[in-house]
């Protein structure tokens, strides 16, 4: 049996170890491609089930539109959501872990559930008496900021300090200074810089005022499709880097 699917979406939402976050729908960040759903290549092989069982099934895309919630269309609405469609493309990135739209996320985990319910229900009532999908697989910000690293905090402690400048950007793997300044925005960086940036600050510097590292930006964005352009460059760029290394670790 699997359970019912709640009616908040944020239940969805994995919560971070690091202290991270969500805030519902600050500056529209719902909208841009700023999350992962994980778990769900590994839910389909725990239960036996092939991708290409459950890839593509105009069925299965019907069942997960019906089963989207009204309070999930109320909390998020059109536009910038789409709950009533749902392609092909998005099972894939769902399954890779691929960077998504909140709500297509969102939708991905449904496919799930109405996979698991309506072609492989035989194969999970086998395993499991009552099968907990959504502990399992979670939706995951991929975008953060650290509280206290603000344009007050830049101004007054890195502004004219070109050395601390060199040595944060070292710690966070960063080149440019563009990095700090949308840090200091209350942009939106990576996890990993995030909590390097903090860490750096907090531990190295003993900055006190840094905060928790969380995944929202907390006031408006200047020149906004340019710094979500250049986020997803950083994060397609280590997504990469990560990869290669995977290869030639298993080369070895």
């Amino acid at each position: 049996m699997l359970p019912k699917i709640p009616n908040d979406f944020m239940d969805l939402v994995e919560q971070d170890s690091e202290g991270a976050f969500f805030a519902k729908w600050q500056e529209k960040v719902g909208q841009y491609y700023f999350y992962r759903v994980v778990g769900f290549d590994e839910v389909l092989k725990h239960a036996g089930i092939r991708f290409a069982d459950i890839f593509d099934n105009d069925d299965l895309k019907q069942a997960t539109i019906d089963l989207v919630p009204e309070s999930w269309k109320r909390e998020f609405p059109r536009p910038p959501a789409d709950w009533s469609s749902f392609k092909k493309d998005q099972v894939t990135w769902a399954k890779d872990s691929g960077f998504q739209r909140f709500d297509k996320a969102c939708m991905s985990v449904l496919y799930l559930y109405a996979a698991l319910r309506d072609i492989a229900g035989h194969k999970v009532a086998e395993l499991y008496d009552f099968f907990d999908l959504f502990h399992y697989v979670k939706i995951r910000p991929a975008l953060f900021a650290v509280e206290g690293f603000d344009k007050d905090f830049y101004d007054a402690n890195i502004a004219r300090n070109e050395k601390l400048e060199n040595d944060a950007l070292s710690a966070c793997g960063q080149i440019e200074r563009r990095f700090l300044l949308m840090a200091a925005a209350q942009g939106v960086i990576t996890r990993n810089s995030a909590i390097a940036l903090r860490d750096f600050f907090k531990n190295e510097r003993g900055f006190a005022s840094m905060g928790r590292v969380i995944c929202r930006p907390t006031r408006p964005i200047k020149n906004e499709l340019e710094q979500v352009s250049y986020d997803i460059e950083e994060l397609v760029a280590t997504d990469a880097k990560s990869k290669r290394k995977e290869v030639k670790a298993r080369g070895k």
